[in-house]
């Protein structure tokens, strides 16, 4: 088994949950590129990625009333 920081996020959260993950939810605002190095690791992983769009802009803070 390797170290804990040489260990795959999801394989170190399923340890820590005991209980392997089913789905991984990951956010991304609507001007970020897809997350799609995130959604292999995701499905790499086992589980299946679901992904939310966040109405905004990533540097735009927390008042964005154009969204």
């Amino acid at each position: 088994m390797p170290a804990p920081s040489q260990e795959p996020p999801i394989s170190r959260l399923a340890t820590l949950a005991a209980i392997h993950p089913t789905y991984i939810h990951r956010y991304a605002f609507i001007d970020e590129p897809a997350p799609i190095t995130d959604f292999d690791a995701i499905a790499i992983g086992g589980a299946t990625p679901l992904l939310t769009l966040e109405p905004g802009v990533a540097d735009g803070g927390p008042n964005q009333p154009q969204y």
